[in-house]
């Protein structure tokens, strides 16, 4: 039996990983297959793009480029063309 241990770092990476491929999966066929993200698949979509603006607080060093572009990019809310407000 090995004693050789995995770093915590690249465990966290690959739990992660897992996490987000079973959110994006959903969401990328349904694009991919019909051209539209269904409404099921939103929330998905909004809670990932809140995360991700989340952690660019906590841990900013993760993300490239200008900082304000990226929480502003995750933080604006966007619509489908011809979709009429609520």
């Amino acid at each position: 039996m090995s004693t050789h241990r995995v770093p915590q770092a690249q465990r966290a990476f690959l739990v992660a990983s897992i996490a987000m491929g079973l959110v994006v999966w959903s969401v990328a066929f349904n694009l991919g297959a019909f051209g539209v993200v269904f409404f099921k698949d939103v929330f998905a979509v909004v809670v990932t793009a809140t995360v991700a603006l989340l952690v660019s607080f906590v841990v900013p060093e993760v993300f490239a480029g200008p900082l304000w572009a990226v929480r502003l990019l995750l933080a604006s809310p966007r619509r489908q063309h011809g979709s009429s407000p609520p």
